[in-house]
């Protein structure tokens, strides 16, 4: 935040800080989504291969089940499961791990914003109950006016970010049978447009374009949210500046 002496019209916040800063998460997932399409079709080829392996090994000696200890059964059905694992399991994991830096990076940004524009008020935000996203929400509403984080977080899309978050850090994935469960059902459609997806008995699979719409999301919260502060300060300026002048 810029010190006085100021005038009305002054940037307070600035906008382009977080924009550049998401804009490198992008970057990042599409990197990502290139090393795992590289990684997939590799990975792919070998399964093809010692499926093929497999074929050729059963019209010589037989259904494999009759060689289970054979160490030619136990090589090639590990590739085969290595590679079907692949194919779930790891491109998740990477996704998950970046989705959650994405996440705490929006939690750390908000308190900040919410620590900025805390010199007006002697309530802080960490004075306030909860956490997170929620919390930094309901001080700039409470302190500000403004509602744009909790309008967002309120949204069907937003729930569905946080019920995702938390079944990773707390459920390893999971997202138990119950009202968050019945939620995700309820929201399929959303669920499916913004790539997730729930499998095994109800783990959480981040497809290839969920980043993508997260970042695209958390761009627009911040563009709507600096243009909401920027007016609240540069209000209070012109505030402070007809004060003065009477």
């Amino acid at each position: 935040m810029t010190d006085y002496p100021i005038e009305p019209g002054d940037i307070q916040i600035d906008e382009f800080w977080y924009q550049e800063q998401l804009g490198q998460y992008r970057l990042l997932a599409r990197s990502i989504e290139e090393h795992l399409v590289e990684s997939s079709s590799k990975y792919g080829a070998r399964a093809r291969e010692k499926q093929q392996e497999l074929e050729e090994f059963e019209a010589k000696h037989g259904p494999i089940a009759d060689h289970e200890n054979s160490s030619s059964y136990m090589v090639i059905d590990g590739l085969i499961a290595d590679a079907n694992q692949f194919g779930d399991e790891f491109p998740n994991l990477v996704r998950g791990g970046l989705f959650l830096s994405i996440y705490g990076y929006l939690e750390h940004s908000l308190n900040s914003l919410c620590e900025q524009c805390q010199t007006d008020h002697d309530l802080r935000v960490f004075d306030l109950g909860g956490s997170g996203l929620k919390r930094a929400a309901t001080y700039l509403k409470k302190a500000y006016g403004i509602g744009v984080p909790d309008e967002l977080l309120r949204g069907t899309d937003f729930q569905l970010v946080q019920m995702i978050r938390n079944a990773i850090v707390h459920n390893a994935g999971w997202i138990p049978v119950g009202k968050d469960r019945d939620f995700i059902v309820w929201s399929r459609e959303s669920l499916l447009h913004h790539e997730v997806d729930l499998k095994y008995g109800g783990y959480v699979y981040l497809n290839r374009n969920y980043l993508e719409w997260f970042i695209t999301q958390a761009q627009r919260m911040f563009q709507d949210l600096c243009k909401e502060l920027n007016s609240y300060l540069n209000k209070r300026i012109q505030d402070d500046m007809q004060r003065q002048q009477s």
